[in-house]
């Protein structure tokens, strides 16, 4: 029997996977309410003054008409005061990673005195970074793209190719050499990027991708947008090479965190105005910038944005395993369809090397120095599974997946690394058959058993070329989950709105044209913070990629319970307890409005084909009951379910999650799990009150937090999988 090396989970899911799923739709019915507007005076030392939504709105410089959001400055006042009147606004979300996807119809054009820009800041500027994403002045007819960042940031670029010209090598804002806060710049050298070139081929998209390896930004005029981005599955290894590509000496996960999406138009200040004198076209218009802009407001009519979407995607190029796993115990078995029993992984620039090799027992290790660029499509981690029905498997940089029929293209791309030192590894490497791969030892089982041979296009011979397998290594290898947006223990800021539904008010969250939908039942204390967070949670993608949309109906119609009459400790608590619950809370009461509200919400968002519903505490009850019901819901969740009745379980229609607290006894939910005659799930949470995911949990304690998220964790992967 071969003895081999077996490829680690850990080690095969640290590559970029490109995949990226939905997680915030700045969409135009809401695009508003998730941007704070900025008033303050402008840092950047402009002729402006940024006003608030409300002035805003009631200057027309803000809508949202016909399907798109419009942002302009005043153009029909002599400016005064601090300058002329303009927005900027910062998201209310913030990012670490991910995927940015900018559509614009129009941008501000090309008018002396302005500064637009469209960026992403972290706190405490510049230690968290600063992208410039789109950015320009005066009467400039190209992009300008550039990081800012704290000390330590570098641009090499060494093997990385990009369509723009590099300015500036050093991020650091305060770079020896550089002006002050140049940063590292690299210009664009299309006129369709910017400006009145940009307006008159119809606008187009942005895209910016920010990994931990680096920062890429691409541009594409109307006429050449990829379909992948139109049909809302973007992947950015077909893309091309991209207008401004950021890597190099950098620890990007440091420098780029937390930051927020920005839109502004300034006029004049540190870039526009100090530049006026030696743009010939301005400064023949007006001896200074501030003149120009403070007089001339008709010139201004063309300086605004119509944005038809922003959207963020989350997943790329941060390994799926930091969300599930630490360390690198965790192994795949190697079975019968395919063997991976060497990796290796090239670098993006040059560098040291190591191959290590188990052949019979015996560790072989070689390793060499090169400065040798390794070609793009050949950058990543390769792993062997020659023999069988597959031979090399390489995972490249860009997350695909390229079965080659013979070893030729991994031994050349390490040739071409390693020279000489590669023949003693590849010359000790025996061809391994699918009777030894068989019989080849376990060394440790991923989660739910998965094994690489589950994943199609290896298990396949007849695949060749490139296959985009990502999906199914994150479903296959890294079990069916995908974690959950940061649990915010104080100060959340709900990410949705109240509507009215039905008559009653309604908060709402998630995109609006959501195929899924789920029905949330608040306990009887309402509105609480942790209940919204919750739904926003659920809002979020789910393992599938799926966003819903979450609707929590104010049955209490503005007069929930009082949470300080929990518990019951004294005479007044219980009798003013008693008293709201017995003329407020009687489920019969509510039962009959649900079907009302799912047809409202329908109308609302016609797009609905899947129901879930969940519900907390009271709301439980409530769940328990409408599943037993002719429903359209197709899967019901109960957290610290309360008014306990077996009965209700043999009725039941619909897959059921219980997540029963501390407070309601084991017995009696095991005994209504026991009774059901449905796919269900109980998961009993023993060290937490009643109420810890809504109300009553307190999420400043970890242990809480802790189990909040597993509970949630636990509703968002039973929905995935019934839904």
């Amino acid at each position: 029997m071969l003895s081999t090396t077996l490829l680690t989970l850990s080690g095969l899911v640290s590559f970029s996977t490109a995949q990226y799923v939905l997680q915030d739709d700045y969409s135009t019915d809401s695009f508003f309410s998730m941007f704070d507007f900025f008033t303050d005076a402008d840092p950047t030392k402009g002729y402006v003054t940024y006003v608030d939504q409300s002035t805003a709105s009631s200057a027309n410089l803000i809508s949202t008409d016909s399907g798109s959001v419009y942002m302009g400055v005043d153009y029909t006042n002599v400016a005064s005061g601090s300058g002329r009147q303009s927005v900027r606004i910062t998201s209310k979300n913030s990012y670490n990673t991910g995927l940015v996807i900018l559509d614009l119809a129009h941008m501000p054009g090309s008018v002396c005195g302005t500064w637009p820009a469209f960026w992403m800041v972290g706190p405490d500027w510049p230690n968290n970074g600063e992208i410039d994403i789109i950015e320009g002045v005066n009467s400039q007819k190209s992009n300008h793209m550039a990081l800012h960042t704290s000390d330590g940031c570098t641009l090499t670029n060494a093997t990385i190719s990009y369509t723009g010209q590099m300015t500036s090598s050093n991020c650091y804002v305060k770079a020896p050499g550089q002006d002050v806060n140049a940063g590292c710049g690299i210009g664009s050298s299309a006129t369709t990027s910017y400006g009145d070139g940009f307006n008159n081929a119809n606008g187009g998209v942005y895209a910016t991708e920010i990994t931990s390896d680096g920062i890429s930004i691409w541009h594409f005029p109307r006429a050449s947008i990829p379909s992948d981005i139109t049909s809302g599955s973007p992947d950015p290894s077909g893309w091309g090479e991209a207008s401004a590509s950021f890597s190099g000496d950098c620890d990007f996960s440091s420098h780029f965190k937390s930051m927020q999406i920005v839109f502004d138009t300034t006029f004049c200040g540190d870039w526009a105005g100090n530049v006026w004198s030696s743009d010939a076209t301005c400064s023949a218009q007006a001896s200074t910038c501030q003149d120009y802009v403070q007089n001339n407001p008709s010139d201004f009519q063309d300086s605004f944005w119509t944005v038809n979407s922003l959207k963020v995607y989350s997943g790329s190029s941060s390994s799926y395993a930091e969300e599930e796993y630490e360390g690198d115990s965790d192994q795949t078995t190697v079975s019968e369809s395919v063997s991976v029993y060497a990796s290796y992984s090239l670098p993006t620039e040059g560098a040291s090397i190591a191959i290590d090799v188990t052949v019979a027992g015996t560790t072989e290790s070689v390793s060499a120095s090169t400065e040798t660029s390794t070609p793009a499509n050949n950058r990543g981690t390769w792993g062997w599974g020659r023999g069988g029905r597959a031979s090399w498997t390489h995972v490249n940089n860009a997350g695909k997946f390229v079965i080659q029929p013979t070893a030729t293209a991994l031994e050349s791309a390490l040739e071409s690394a390693l020279g000489s030192a590669l023949e003693p590894a590849l010359g000790s490497v025996p061809v391994q058959t699918q009777d030894t791969a068989a019989s080849a030892p376990e060394v440790g089982i991923a989660e739910e058993n998965s094994t690489v041979n589950e994943i199609p296009g290896i298990e396949d011979d007849r695949t060749q070329g490139d296959y985009d397998v990502s999906k199914n290594v994150h479903e296959h290898i890294i079990k069916h989950r995908k974690s959950l947006p940061a649990i915010v223990s104080e100060g959340y800021e709900p990410k949705g709105k109240y509507i009215e539904l039905d008559g009653l008010k309604t908060y709402v969250t998630g995109p609006s044209d959501a195929d899924t939908a789920v029905f949330l039942i608040f306990d009887i204390f309402g509105f609480f913070p942790q209940t919204l967070q919750g739904a926003d949670i659920l809002a979020a993608p789910d393992n599938k990629g799926r966003r819903k949309q979450v609707f929590i109906p104010d049955f209490w119609e503005g007069d929930p319970a009082d949470i300080s009459w929990l518990p019951p400790d004294t005479e007044e608590k219980k009798e003013a307890f008693n008293s709201w619950f017995g003329t407020k809370a009687s489920p019969p009461k509510h039962l009959p409005r649900v079907p009302g509200l799912l047809d409202a919400a329908e109308k609302l968002n016609p797009k609905i084909k899947s129901w879930g519903m969940v519900g907390y505490c009271w709301g439980g009850k409530m769940v328990s009951l409408i599943a037993g019901r002719d429903t359209r819901f197709k899967a019901g969740v109960q957290t610290s379910p309360a008014l306990y009745d077996l009965a209700d379980a043999p009725k039941v229609k619909i897959p059921m999650l219980l997540l029963p607290s501390k407070d309601e006894p084991r017995e009696d939910w095991e005994k209504y799990r026991d009774a059901l005659t449905v796919p269900n799930k109980l998961v009993y949470f023993g060290d937490q009150i009643h109420g810890w995911m809504s109300a009553r949990g307190d999420l400043k304690d970890p242990a809480v937090k802790k189990d909040y998220e597993r509970g949630y964790q636990l509703t968002v992967d039973f929905l995935a999988e019934h839904l």
